[in-house]
């Protein structure tokens, strides 16, 4: 009987600080500094997805992928160029285009940026200068060889090889119908 009342007695001593209870302590703590810093991350990684500066690519391609860069154009001068897209008269879409053309030549290494590099195309293009024009898209394919290509946030962005036959059709608009007409005679 004598062993029996030690083993009762030893279970009913008050716990020592280097006990169990003093590990649940430290538990608690851990885990909430490491939950705290996985939603810390969660939240920035969040923050530059929704920004534009996180891509998040899933899976293999044979594609050569599109490098992302800051763009130098910033937001308001890609939106002084979509209201010109969206202007109601010929001459307020003229005063536009030339709008944002005089901004994006005022920021240094715009040739660097395909969307601003674009802006100054359409902005040839609206006057009808081809030579201009055609320097902007050789300025885009040496981009586009970066893997670097205008964005859809620009209104109307399309492939080189579009723009290349805008450029053909304003230099000689007739070159598409004199082709198809020649069976008479």
């Amino acid at each position: 009987m004598h062993a029996g009342y030690g083993i009762i007695r030893l279970m009913n001593q008050p716990s020592s600080p280097d006990t169990a209870q003093t590990k649940k302590q430290h538990i608690p703590k851990v885990f909430w500094a490491i939950t705290v810093l996985f939603v810390l991350l969660l939240a920035g990684a969040g923050y530059l997805y929704a920004t534009n500066q996180l891509v998040v690519a899933i899976g293999g391609s044979n594609e050569k992928p599109v490098t992302v860069v800051s763009s130098v154009c910033g937001k308001d001068t890609i939106k002084t160029f979509n209201d010109a897209y969206e202007a109601p008269t010929s001459e307020a879409r003229t005063a536009g285009f030339k709008a944002a053309f005089d901004e994006v030549t005022a920021i240094s290494g715009y040739a660097s940026d395909p969307n601003c590099v674009f802006i100054r195309y359409t902005h040839f293009i609206e006057l009808k200068d081809t030579a201009s024009a055609q320097k902007e898209v050789d300025t885009l394919k040496k981009l586009a060889d970066k893997n670097l290509y205008a964005s859809s946030i620009l209104t109307s962005v399309r492939p080189i090889s579009s723009l290349e036959s805008d450029i053909k059709f304003i230099t000689n608009p007739n070159a598409d119908t004199d082709a198809g007409s020649g069976g008479q005679g």
